[in-house]
């Protein structure tokens, strides 16, 4: 299943937070079947809740793969941001629960340790806002699932779509309409998914450009903000749209042959 392909998909519960379907009382009757997994990583709990009745083994491998990722980005982190004490995930199969924050989605189809967890963990492993922080969360998770430099390349491909600037891209409206293309798959165009694909990239890219030239401390400043035009001046000395240029000047000179 293309990453992103359903990019809005997961936007638009990361925004709206739908609850999943309760585990029903038969299931948690079946002696074979975990309600729920709980352990420890680095002194964050996490609680996975069986929504769909996957097999302990199952659980197990996401285990693997979740306290893989949860250890990555505590160390990127490096104490920058206060750490929430439990972390719990809803654990389905369910189509449509593909890029829901707060679930974590089991595809039959893939090994544990091919699925990708970083966005549910940059969403909700960190004490922030849930009205806050979807811009930056979204580029860190980008960041660790297409890589710091391959981000630029990728963004490469979409650099004449148009799309909102950074600067707008940090407002939550715009950031919605950019990402959130259509629930029902005949309501949206090629071209919804064309931008949602692009703001993608172009979020990946900035975040990437933030982090390796001017470090990961100064990234967390922002993670939270509330006014992140005023806020991102403090932090980085220059206007949101002052960086902007100068992260389009860097990909410029640095990859001549994309840009």
């Amino acid at each position: 299943m293309p990453l992103l392909v359903l990019t809005a998909a997961f936007f638009y519960f990361f925004y709206l937070k739908p609850d999943i379907v309760p585990i029903s009382s038969d299931s948690k009757e079946k002696a074979d079947v975990p309600t729920s997994l709980e352990f420890d990583v680095r002194g964050v709990h996490v609680r996975l809740l069986n929504s769909d009745d996957l097999e302990m083994e199952k659980l197990k491998g996401l285990q693997m793969e979740l306290e893989r990722e949860i250890v990555e980005i505590l160390e990127f982190a490096n104490g920058d941001m206060p750490v929430v004490d439990v972390l719990t995930f809803n654990v389905t199969a369910k189509d449509g629960y593909e890029y829901m924050s707060s679930a974590l989605y089991f595809d039959p189809e893939l090994e544990a340790e091919e699925h990708f967890f970083y966005y549910n963990i940059t969403s909700n492993l960190f004490e922030q806002s849930a009205y806050r922080g979807r811009f930056t969360a979204t580029g860190l998770a980008a960041y660790f699932i297409d890589g710091p430099e391959y981000i630029h390349e990728m963004y490469s491909d979409y650099i004449d779509v148009e799309v909102a600037s950074i600067e707008g891209l940090f407002n939550d409206s715009t950031f919605v309409d950019h990402i959130y293309y259509g629930w029902d798959s005949t309501s949206y165009t090629e071209e919804d998914v064309e931008v949602a694909d692009a703001t993608w990239m172009k979020i990946g890219s900035f975040t990437s450009y933030l982090i390796d030239q001017y470090g990961s401390s100064l990234y967390f400043e922002i993670y939270d903000s509330s006014d992140i035009s005023l806020d991102f001046k403090k932090v980085y000395g220059k206007t949101i749209t002052e960086m902007e240029n100068e992260w389009k000047e860097y990909l410029s000179v640095k990859y001549p042959d994309y840009y």
